[in-house]
């Protein structure tokens, strides 16, 4: 009995590393909480290893996707390791990222997704989709933010300047953008800038 439980931490507490040796900066995550760490030195770490696709697609997106997503998500926990993200797409997951990433430009698309985006950027655009939960912080220059299908993203601790903006259907967006060169906002959905309130 004592073996089994010993062999049970064991198995919880490991880590899975791939793709050590590569840099990407393109990713998608299916089924995962995923934690953005900056780092130097590229790697990925999983936690418990779901049974999962691991495949690099044919436009460099390094693609992660739990296979069994049925009840509750995400299933399981992955470290990224990284000082460049590029583009980033989330599907039933939550995103962590405590300290801010820096870089020039960062697309992230949010489907069913949930978490908070940190960053300092000079263009930062983010599409939100079926019901994502998302809110970002951090700096850019360039926000162009497009939320639809109920879903809300609250960006008032995000200091931008210049903003593009698209609110579709019963969804929510709140920014702290300084100018708003274009924007569409549907009659059933709820926008506030709250740099104008200052």
């Amino acid at each position: 009995m004592k073996k089994k439980c010993i062999c049970l931490i064991v198995s919880i507490f490991s880590f899975l590393t791939v793709y050590s040796q590569e840099n990407f900066s393109k990713f998608y995550f299916s089924g995962y909480r995923v934690v953005v760490i900056p780092e130097e030195t590229f790697q990925i770490k999983i936690i418990n290893n779901f049974d999962a696709i691991q495949e690099v697609t044919q436009d460099g997106v390094l693609r992660y996707a739990v296979k069994d997503q049925n009840g509750r998500v995400p299933k399981d926990t992955l470290y990224l390791y990284t000082n460049e993200i590029k583009y980033m797409q989330l599907h039933n997951s939550e995103l962590v990222m405590n300290t801010p990433l820096q870089g020039d430009s960062l697309t992230v698309g949010v489907t069913s997704a949930f978490g908070k985006l940190n960053v300092d950027t000079k263009f930062l655009k983010i599409n939100a989709v079926a019901g994502s939960r998302f809110s970002v912080k951090g700096m850019t220059l360039f926000l162009n933010c497009s939320v639809g299908a109920g879903s809300h993203v609250n960006a008032r601790e995000l200091e931008a300047k210049q903003s593009e903006l698209n609110v579709m259907g019963y969804s929510s967006l709140t920014i702290n953008s300084e100018e708003i060169i274009k924007e569409d906002i549907n009659e059933n959905s709820h926008f506030r800038n709250v740099y104008v309130d200052k």
